[in-house]
């Protein structure tokens, strides 16, 4: 996975998959929506209707709590305790 980095995020960045990852392990995966000089605005739970993403609420995230995953993507996110 490769880190994020706000001031380097450009309109071909919208929709693309990422993964946060808190200090207490949790994991889970979603799709970037937009983002301001602090905050990487996330869509995480749209009951599977990710083509739609655009359409839910996102939640705002730290860009540091969240890095682009690379390779295939599941359209299932992904929810649980980091591994390791």
């Amino acid at each position: 996975m490769v880190p994020l980095q706000i001031d380097q995020l450009s309109d071909k960045d919208r929709g693309r998959w990422v993964e946060y990852c808190s200090t207490t392990g949790q994991r889970e995966r979603g799709r970037i929506k937009s983002w301001d000089r602090s905050f990487v605005f996330v869509v995480f739970r749209c009951d599977g209707r990710w083509d739609e993403y655009k359409n839910f609420t996102a939640s705002a995230t730290l860009p540091e709590e969240i890095l682009f995953v690379t390779g295939p993507i599941s359209d299932a996110p992904l929810k649980g305790k980091k591994q390791g």
